[in-house]
């Protein structure tokens, strides 16, 4: 370790626990910063989630509520229904609309005496029935039009006739089915004995009247979503909260307010002539209980403690390690370069930093020199052994066309293969390295003649370029070596018909050279491999060195984006596409890369 001069001389007057107490500081704060802000993100989750469930519980009181007023409509239009298929019950109660007392008592005794039955099946006992099998049907009112009278039907065959019910059958009128925590629905009952061609006369109504208390059954258990049910005229059928009157409500939701005067969340629904509001004020709606709080509040102490125990443990062992790597570091400033730091190979980042340090020690000046000058050396030979690798393997090639021609035909078309050859082989040793792109394609016609010549009859090639792109320039020999693969190990020499076709496409600043041929082709799993290599631009081996070669050097030249890809053709083979840029040479003139 480092002796109290040493140290002092490393770390100067702050100590070597200078950094151990800004880590712990910064740890601390960040702990703390995480815990708060994770306790604030529990408590507004859990605030959310308590919102969800008070609004659920704010629907489902209205869902309820408005189950409950469709039931009683439903009920109502059923007892209607029953009325109208009563032939009976329907006449007794259509004489007893249109007549007196008196004169309908005589009716039906008449009625009665003809009947075969014990007992006189009329309105009231129908009425009867409905109500016993009913116990929400507080009373069941008739009004007959022509005589202006109502008649309330209790349980129990009881029966009022216009007693105290005039203010009433004004409401009736007025389309207000609601009053004395009762709410009522309206059926017409019409005469169904009206003349052809003429609309039902309707005598009467039916009204079937409930008892508003069955809405307080559905706010038991409830903490705090408040009802209110009004008709449709504004009367007010029931009421939990007691806040506002009928018309601010309804006014309100004409206006669409409703939320801004009650400061609640709010949820309505209309059934028939009668609307649900439920409300749930926004701040109950959303407060968090203390029991929560404080178990949140809990939870984040016992974090917050538990991360400060834990990084004060990992920083003081940290800060062990360090000191004994500036230790080594302390013995390398005063010239002991013989020093090595014991080091986990398995280990983290200061491990890594010691093994570092170990190499560094001892091959600091080699390492120096490897470096910068195999760069260099590889950055000035690279285009060079590129353009060079072809020529052999390419002249190689063509004097083994010329002797098979030669062996099987003896001396014809020797001289014209020849001098196709000549025109090739100085090409390579006198053009410069940036040629034209007619002048690559004559030398591309040059090459596939003498093929042409090899396999005659059985070969032949069409080479299409726009007058436009002839004089563009580009590097040499990168079509050629397309074609080298193609009679190394595309074409079908034991058949005829085999063809390649050469043509170009510009589209500025891209210029695309196609090779498409019918020869043997690729296997998908082998040309998505080749396809992979050129992406990659990797060289691992002597295959396929001719598309390897012009895409590394495309590459070189052109950029990244491009070089050969490969594909199916479409009658078989291969469809090669070179992709290079127009009028960029990358800075190379006349046989050199700078």
């Amino acid at each position: 370790m480092l002796g109290k001069i040493g140290r002092t001389q490393l770390y100067g007057k702050q100590g070597p626990k200078q950094l151990y107490r800004k880590l712990f500081g910064i740890y601390t704060a960040i702990i703390l910063g995480v815990v708060v802000i994770l306790a604030v993100f529990f408590c507004i989750v859990s605030k959310f989630r308590v919102k969800e469930a008070n609004l659920e519980k704010m629907y489902r009181l209205k869902g309820e509520a408005t189950a409950y007023l469709e039931q009683c409509a439903q009920t109502a239009d059923h007892i209607q229904n029953e009325l109208f298929r009563t032939q009976t019950v329907l006449e007794d109660l259509l004489y007893y609309f249109r007549n007196d007392t008196e004169t309908y008592l005589s009716n039906r005794l008449e009625r009665y005496a003809k009947m075969d039955s014990l007992t006189y099946n009329g309105f009231d006992t129908f009425t009867e029935n409905i109500l016993k099998a009913n116990e929400d049907i507080v009373h069941i009112d008739y009004l007959s039009y022509e005589r202006g009278e109502l008649t309330a039907c209790y349980p129990g065959n009881k029966s009022y006739k216009n007693v105290q019910r005039e203010s009433y059958i004004e409401q009736i009128k007025n389309g207000n089915l609601a009053n004395d925590n009762e709410f009522s629905f309206l059926k017409e009952i019409r005469d169904p004995g009206a003349q052809d061609g003429e609309m039902l006369q309707s005598v009467g109504c039916m009204l079937v009247t409930y008892a508003s208390d069955r809405f307080e059954t559905f706010m038991e258990g409830q903490d705090w979503p408040e009802i209110v049910v009004l008709g449709s005229r504004g009367s007010l059928v029931a009421d939990s909260a007691g806040k506002y009157t009928p018309q601010e409500l309804m006014a309100a939701d004409d206006n669409g307010r409703l939320e801004e005067l009650t400061s609640s969340y709010t949820a309505r629904e209309s059934v028939g002539d009668y609307t649900v509001y439920v409300f749930y004020d926004k701040a109950l709606a959303t407060r968090l209980p203390w029991t929560l709080f404080l178990m949140i509040l809990g939870a984040a102490v016992i974090v917050f403690s538990l991360g400060v125990v834990l990084v004060n443990l990992y920083l003081r062992r940290l800060a062990l390690r360090l000191d004994y790597i500036l230790d080594g570091m302390h013995k390398v400033t005063v010239g002991n370069l013989d020093v090595r730091l014991q080091v986990n190979e398995k280990g983290d980042e200061l491990d890594l930093i010691g093994a570092n340090f170990n190499e560094m020690c001892g091959q600091l000046d080699r390492y120096i020199q490897k470096s910068y000058l195999a760069e260099i050396e590889q950055k000035n030979a690279e285009m060079e052994v590129l353009q060079n690798q072809i020529n052999p393997h390419f002249l190689y090639n063509t004097l083994e066309a010329i002797r098979m021609k030669a062996i099987i035909n003896k001396d014809r078309d020797v001289a014209k293969m020849l001098y196709s050859m000549s025109v090739i082989f100085r090409s390579q040793l006198k053009d410069d390295n940036v040629i034209t792109l007619v002048q690559e394609l004559h030398y591309c016609k040059k090459y596939m003649e003498l093929f042409e010549y090899r396999y005659t009859g059985k070969f032949s090639f069409q080479i299409d370029c726009p007058e436009e792109c002839m004089n563009l320039p580009v590097i040499k020999f990168i079509v050629q070596p397309i074609l080298e693969n193609y009679f190394a190990h595309g074409i079908r020499s034991e058949l005829e018909g085999n063809w390649v076709h050469i043509y170009v496409e510009a589209e500025r600043p891209v210029l695309k050279i196609h090779v498409v041929d019918n020869g043997i082709g690729m296997t998908d799993e082998d040309l998505e491999q080749m396809n992979r290599r050129l992406r990659e631009n990797t060289d691992n081996s002597r295959k396929s060195i001719g598309l390897l070669n012009v895409n590394r050097r495309l590459r070189a030249v052109y950029g990244n984006d491009c070089g050969v890809t490969l594909a199916h053709g479409e009658d078989g083979g291969l469809h090669v596409t070179l992709t290079a840029e127009m009028g960029d040479t990358n800075g190379m003139e006349k046989g050199t890369v700078d």
